[in-house]
């Protein structure tokens, strides 16, 4: 079975240091530690309320030295910061904005003969783009201002919303602070992220050079540079940066 919040043993607290909540739970014993709350998991339509301690009792014993057979779960909430909540701030809201971009390219040829188009520029390509915005609440800003600082503008280094690298762009964000319901001053911070349905890494290129023969049709290339004091190609358009550390909840995304 998993895990049953027990009838009526919800409760919420309020005190000049804060507000508390409490839940209480009944499980199997084998499963106690797989369905019990996690620490800063946020209490049920009560937002600023996370979980701080969980408590593990066992019951149904059969006789003295036996196994437990189930187990009752107490969960402890706070509207106190917590260390998770400091450093990996807590989900307050997502969106998804989905439009596309007209990408021009050439190396095209007209419909109705065999005129070759490839020094005109014929129109373009429509691809999907993607604007996905998280905002999330800290209780400091340093932080979180330095890895924007260095996470703006990158590519996702991993596996990022279930979509491979390369292909989200982190175009920026933005803080504002503001004083939650307990008089409590905070940092709201805006992270965007953009999909880009070739890859940020690439261009079009009209005519590529492949092993010394050249490839009449154009294609979507990546793009290498020579780095500052380096002698070969090998600094790509934008850096890469793992944004699983910006936002951790969407890990498993």
């Amino acid at each position: 079975m998993a895990r049953v919040e027990i009838y009526t043993s919800r409760t919420v607290t309020f005190t000049e240091q804060g507000i508390q909540g409490q839940r209480k739970f009944k499980c199997e014993w084998s499963e106690r530690f797989a369905v019990k709350p996690a620490i800063g998991e946020p209490f049920p339509d009560l937002i600023g309320l996370y979980c701080t301690q969980v408590k593990v009792e066992g019951t149904g014993q059969a006789v003295a030295g036996a196994n437990y057979t189930h187990a009752f779960i107490t969960a402890d909430y706070s509207s106190r910061d917590t260390s998770k909540q400091q450093a990996t701030g807590a989900i307050i809201e997502e969106s998804l904005e989905f439009d596309g971009e007209m990408l021009t390219r050439e190396g095209g040829r007209w419909k109705d003969c065999l005129q070759d188009a490839s020094k005109e520029t014929i129109g373009g390509q429509y691809f999907p783009r993607i604007v996905y915005t998280v905002k999330k609440s800290y209780a400091s800003i340093t932080q979180i201002a330095r890895d924007l600082r260095d996470a703006t503008p990158t590519v996702n280094k991993s596996t990022f919303l279930g979509v491979e690298p390369g292909h989200w762009l982190m175009q920026g964000g933005s803080a504002e602070t503001f004083v939650d319901e307990l008089g409590k001053r905070k940092w709201a911070v805006t992270m965007r992220f953009v999909y880009n349905h070739i890859g940020w890494q690439k261009d079009w290129h009209g005519r590529c050079t492949k092993d010394g023969v050249n490839q009449e049709k154009g294609r979507w290339e990546e793009v290498l540079y020579i780095p500052e004091n380096g002698t070969d190609f090998t600094e790509n358009k934008y850096r890469d940066y793992d944004f699983n550390k910006l936002v951790p909840e969407r890990r498993r995304g």
